[in-house]
């Protein structure tokens, strides 16, 4: 009998090898606003006001993945946040 396989040695070891499904790059407009939680209309209004950034790849209009979570992570904090996060100090 040969060498076992990678992923049998992998299992034996308790460590998944399973696929992971990759990031996508980009997402269209529709998709990048399920992904935050807003309608298309206001992806779409955040596009004009200049507060995300899009770009075009052939006939689409895109939002890098990096873009979206830079969006996300400038949003200010939820009021209800702030109060939760000081009571743990």
């Amino acid at each position: 009998m040969g060498r076992p396989s990678r992923t049998v040695a992998f299992e034996e070891q308790g460590i998944s090898v399973v696929p992971q499904a990759a990031t996508p790059i980009a997402y269209r407009i529709p998709e990048a606003a399920r992904i935050v939680g807003v309608s298309a209309s206001t992806m779409w209004a955040l596009i004009a006001r200049q507060e995300i950034v899009a770009r075009k790849l052939g006939g689409s209009t895109v939002i890098r993945h990096a873009d979206l979570v830079a969006y996300v992570d400038g949003a200010p904090i939820a009021e209800r946040a702030n109060a939760a996060q000081a009571s743990m100090r």
